[in-house]
């Protein structure tokens, strides 16, 4: 019988006569015809000298290794691999060693990886050289290709993007590691794990490289993701982009990549679902010239960026500027206003209704010379900051900048409410910004708004080379504006006016010019009017007379005007006239009218000025001077303005533009339909910055006349918009109302208004009432069975572990989160709110002081954060990582994950979350020797949180800034910070928080030599702390209470204090509080003159104190050993005071 011939690169299987694997090309060794050296494991075997891993099964055999299902009976007795090296009897010596060399480099090298270590690399847990294995951790889960195979067609784009993404983080950390660059050298499908929660693992790095020692390499890989470098002999960081580039290929359009010398058919070619960004991504990660691809850094950013784009709206079409008007004796105007904007960048129009200060902005926009860079907004009755803001961000994705865009429709998605303070900073942020020229026209109908003024001043902040120009038009001089950045707008000259009359064709002599100059007072508007029924009239003089005598000078010569048009041409004047202000295409007015031949009127009125045409993406928008859409609007009857919105709003349904067809049934008193389409889809609203818009319109209905189902619907839309507007009192009287009401409706609906006033009364610090609403929501989502209310269900859970947290009811807590993961639909749905718990979880058991299992959680709840392309909840993931990482010590890791989670929440601009992570990350400076750098970061998240209003958050950070100015000896400025910060946590019911103020006060107290301060603070602290149950600052509290008796004397209740402490936090607390224990050991060691073990226990503060950087402590301590040293230090004196 002929055996198979295995390949000791790949395993590959090839016929017995092969002399070269025939899917990688490496020679081949005959192993075939006898028997394995060493016997598999058996069922039960242990490994390690300490008996640590208990074999369970083989799960897995190649041509030179086994892979085995561990136990590990030293960690929570979890499941884990063992990879054993076999080798073929008979092998020649060069390739035993070249075996055994693999395998080791293997060994070395997922070590090094190790260190920090990465999510989407195994964890390694130990190296067994004498069995040579190699334990890691155990991925559950299908290799990419296994899934493949079971495919019939190519996987979803979303899901391909995301598996590649987690592959490309992976990458990222190899090529950007600390000893150099490793390459891994064979990405494809089957050496990519995807586990139960929807992470993808690299595995099999056989083949990796250390590429600063290893310059010249084998060309080892697998054809097809070999780049032509890597065939020959030279890999660089950019080979492994190609091979990731051809796994994405092959997860998209089901096809083996081909190798590099041969054709590559166009993914889009074959998967025509693709959107064409994916497919020219491909192409560039596949290029044959190294250069042409980008790095594995630039990638993971591409990648996010499609990620995220795959489930966005598209932004809007921008507002298109103004048709270019024709302008008479605005020579002077427009000059003043072009070095105005080029000198201070801002500038307001100001002046009476109908001077012309739009056509003067529009004149100016036209001018500008970067057309593309212009945006041209016009306010609207009712309008949010929010709404400007998305349209801004809509402009700038249409230019080739979608940033912005994205990260505020992802914000919305979220279902956060957020203030236009956050939303601007999307924007404000924009590179693409620079150099533009914003156009807000009639800025005085929002100017009431606070946000709108605040939005704006922040926009005129922006910095850049070239920062971007604001030009403004109003009736009134706002009162932020000043009088500088003011230009007003007055009536034209008698000379321009005589131009105009007779560039328009008019015939006046100059007595009747003057007359009608002197009447009109030059305004522009008025003197289109005039022109407009003098050319229709036969007794000028007649109508130049009235025009000087009349008072009511508009409506003259409104009526005078009317009086001249032909009926159709009316009819068309009071259909414009009722799209309030907003203007509407022709099919609309046609609509309205029920008449499909106005096109001749449209173009008539709009040659005489009588009505603005406005360019738009679905074509030419017509609207009206408000002071004519006023008279119009109002020469209708009530009955017929009533029929002409119903036949608007029903328009308006069909083109799916519920808003504006909800303000037409609300005009046309269909207060049921209004309130119908307003409620069905709200979200859809928020999402595009209407909520001042919805907010609006609710108010205006009569919620007493809709059914009791339909007012409740309408109460809870109109309180979210006011919540989303930070008007939150409101919010909760109309949220509170509507649950007061007894009607029939899905208990989702019932759940989220729960869950919505619970988050209100969180933000405000009642915890108690946010408590009371999170379990009235549950009992509700409990009640049923349905996927939607079982997610609605974890987010009350979760809504509720946090306010549990904060009320230091920790067994509350992890019931809540440990109930709301079991409440979730199977994996892998709904990966936000399983990361979401798993993170609180996390937090609880970190909080007892098992910081390794709370990292290992948070490793997994970021695995699916970034799952489900949420990358709010990865920030805050990311700095709980950095959190447990910097009190176990680990403090290069916890950096470089507080970095990246202040990176993420930059480019999001959501400068609440910046508070924390700067704080935190301040803590990390400080502990790492650069107080400088602390003390910035703390001041800039101060100053944000004071901004804000953050209280719990400011609160932290004057706890922070306490133990910066006690470590660097400003013993006053410490004291002042840790007072306020403790009144501020006793106020909002942080008990936890609190403890740590008094603790660290009583550390402040004995660095004064304050001893009586120092025990009260101690005595206080341990009385809290016993009640709350938290170890970790039991043994804190312990210890000042203990260092407290030892300065007044008192040594055997300081002994009693100290052992206590010292076991609690050798068993449970971080490095720096067992350095500060045991330096309080051996000062009470030297008081009781046992100089041995005062110098032991100094060593061992010391040897902690240099790991975490505590510099303070570590001058104490070096000052101390040379005092002592001369008894000696000996490391087995029990760790006993």
């Amino acid at each position: 019988m002929m055996h198979a011939r295995i390949c000791h690169h790949c395993t590959h299987h090839n016929r017995a006569q092969a002399r070269y694997c025939g899917y990688c090309g490496h020679w081949l060794v005959d192993t075939s015809a006898v028997p394995q050296v060493r016997a598999p494991l058996k069922l039960g075997a242990v490994l390690g000298s300490d008996g640590r891993y208990a074999i369970q099964q083989l799960i897995g055999k190649g041509g030179f290794g086994e892979a085995y299902l561990a136990e590990d009976l030293q960690h929570w007795r979890r499941l884990c691999l063992i990879k054993r090296l076999s080798i073929q009897p008979n092998t020649p010596e060069t390739l035993l060693s070249q075996i055994n060399t693999n395998f080791e480099r293997e060994a070395r090298l997922l070590v090094a990886l190790n260190n920090p270590g990465h999510p989407n690399i195994p964890e390694i847990y130990q190296y067994l050289p004498q069995e040579q294995c190699l334990v890691m951790k155990y991925v559950t889960g299908k290799s990419l290709d296994r899934i493949l195979k079971r495919q019939v067609v190519p996987l979803p784009e979303a899901e391909a993007l995301r598996y590649v993404r987690d592959a490309c983080a992976a990458l990222v950390y190899m090529h950007e590691h600390d000893q150099g660059p490793i390459l891994h050298r064979d990405l494809k499908p089957s050496n990519m794990m995807l586990d139960a929660t929807g992470r993808v693992f690299l595995i099999d790095f056989g083949l990796a490289r250390d590429q600063a020692q290893h310059p010249e390499q084998d060309w080892g890989g697998t054809h097809g993701y070999m780049p032509p470098e890597q065939l020959a002999g030279k890999p660089e960081p950019r080979s492994d982009v190609f091979a990731l580039g051809a796994t994405l290929y092959e997860l998209l359009t089901n096809h083996a990549p081909p190798p590099f010398h041969q054709p590559l058919i166009p993914a889009l070619t074959l998967n025509p679902t693709l959107r064409p960004a994916v497919d020219q991504l491909i192409q560039r990660c596949m290029a044959h010239h190294v250069a042409a691809r980008p790095h594995a850094a630039e990638l993971l950013t591409l990648l996010d960026d499609l990620l995220e784009s795959a489930n966005l709206p598209p932004p809007p079409l921008p507002n298109q500027l103004p048709t270019k008007p024709t302008l008479f004796g605005r020579e002077a105007e427009l000059a003043r206003l072009e070095a105005q904007l080029a000198s201070d960048h801002f500038v307001l129009l100001c002046g009476m209704p109908g001077v012309g200060k739009t056509s003067l902005a529009v004149a100016l926009a036209h001018r500008y010379p970067h057309p593309d860079q212009v945006f041209w907004h016009h306010f609207q009755p009712g309008e949010g900051a929010d709404r400007l803001l998305n349209h801004m961000a809509g402009w700038l994705a249409q230019r080739g900048y979608p940033t912005a865009w994205r990260q505020i429709q992802r914000h919305y998605q979220a279902g956060q409410p957020t203030t236009p303070d956050i939303l601007v900073e999307y924007v404000a942020q924009a590179p693409a910004l620079a150099g533009s020229l914003l156009c807000l026209d009639d800025l005085h109908v929002v100017v009431d708004d606070p946000a709108i003024v605040r939005v704006i001043e922040r926009l005129r902040r922006v910095v850049a080379p070239q920062p971007p120009s604001l030009l403004a038009t109003a009736r009134t001089q706002p009162a932020f504006v000043a009088t500088n950045e003011l230009v007003g707008l007055h009536g034209l000259n008698l000379a321009t006016t005589q131009a105009l009359l007779t560039q328009n064709q008019l015939d006046l002599n100059a007595s009747e010019s003057e007359q009608l100059w002197r009447s009109t007072e030059g305004n522009p508007q008025f003197l289109i009017l005039a022109m407009e029924s003098l050319q229709q009239s036969h007794e000028r003089q007649t109508l130049l007379t009235h025009l000087n005598e009349t008072i009511a000078l508009e409506a003259y010569l409104l009526h005078e005007v009317d009086a001249r048009l032909s009926p159709s041409e009316r009819e068309v004047m009071e259909a414009v006239a009722l799209l309030l202000g907003y203007g509407g295409p022709r099919p609309l007015i046609e609509a309205i009218l029920e008449d499909e031949g106005v096109r001749r009127e449209l173009t008539s009125l709009s040659q005489r000025q009588l009505l603005i045409v406005e360019p738009q993406a679905g074509g030419l928008c017509y609207r009206q001077h408000a002071m004519v859409q006023a008279f119009y609007y109002d020469l209708q009857g009530a009955r017929r303005r009533r029929e002409r919105h119903r036949r608007a709003g029903a328009y308006l349904v069909r083109r799916n533009d519920t808003l504006a067809a909800a303000r037409h049934y609300a005009r046309a008193d269909d207060v049921q339909q209004a309130a119908t389409l307003l409620t069905t889809t709200p979200w859809r609203f928020f999402n595009q910055g209407q909520a001042g818009e919805v907010e609006e319109l609710a108010a205006s209905l009569d919620a007493h006349a809709l059914t009791p189902e339909l007012r409740v619907a309408l109460w809870t839309v109109h309180g979210e918009a006011l919540a989303r507007l930070d008007r939150d009192q409101l919010a909760c009287s109309l949220l509170e109302r509507a649950l007061a009401e007894t009607v029939t409706e899905t208990p989702v609906r019932r759940a989220r208004r729960y869950r919505l006033l619970a988050r209100i009364y969180a933000r405000h610090g009642d915890y108690e009432r946010t408590e009371a609403y999170c379990r009235q929501g549950l009992l509700l989502a409990l009640d049923s069975a349905n996927s939607p209310i079982q997610t609605e269900a974890a987010r009350l859970y979760a809504q509720l572990a946090e306010i549990l947290m904060r009320r230091n009811d920790h067994v509350g807590a992890q019931q809540a989160c440990e109930a709301g993961l079991a409440t979730l639909p199977p994996e892998p749905a709904a990966p936000a709110e399983r990361a979401a718990l798993l993170q609180r979880l996390a937090t609880l058991v970190g909080q007892h002081g098992n910081y390794e299992q709370a990292v290992i959680m948070l490793e997994t709840s970021l695995g699916l954060a970034r799952q489900a392309g949420d990358r709010l909840l990865t920030a805050r993931v990311l700095h709980n990582v950095g959190h447990f990482h910097s009190l176990s010590g680990k403090l290069a890791r916890s950096q470089s994950c507080l970095n990246e989670s202040l990176q993420i929440r930059m480019q999001l601009g959501h400068q609440l979350d910046q508070v924390d992570t700067l704080n935190t990350l301040a803590m990390i400076q400080l502990a790492s020797g650069t107080p400088e750098l602390a003390l910035q970061n703390l001041i800039a998240a101060r100053d944000l949180a004071t901004r804000h209003q953050l209280r719990g958050s400011l609160a932290s950070i004057m706890l922070s800034l306490g133990q910066l100015y006690y470590e660097t000896h400003e013993f006053t400025m410490a004291e002042q910070n840790l007072v306020a910060a403790s009144a501020i946590f006793t106020e909002l019911g942080e008990q936890s928080e609190h403890v740590r103020c008094i603790i660290l006060l009583g550390d402040v107290a004995l660095a004064q030599t304050q001893a009586m301060s120092a025990l009260s603070h101690g005595t206080k602290a341990l009385q809290l702390v016993r009640e709350l149950g938290q170890i970790t600052l039991e043994a804190s509290a312990l210890r000042v209470y203990g260092e407290a008796h030892i300065a007044l004397g008192d040594l055997r209740e300081a002994n009693q204090a100290l052992t206590q402490a010292l076991q609690l936090t050798e068993q449970h607390g971080d490095p720096y509080d067992l350095a500060l224990t045991l330096w309080a050991c051996a000062r009470l060691a030297k008081a009781q003159g046992e100089h041995t073990a005062a110098l032991h226990y100094t060593q061992r503060s010391l040897e902690l104190a240099r790991e975490q950087h505590i510099s303070h402590l570590i001058a104490l301590l070096e000052a101390f050993i040379p005092i002592h040293s001369g008894a000696g230090y000996n490391r087995n004196v029990p760790h006993q005071p």
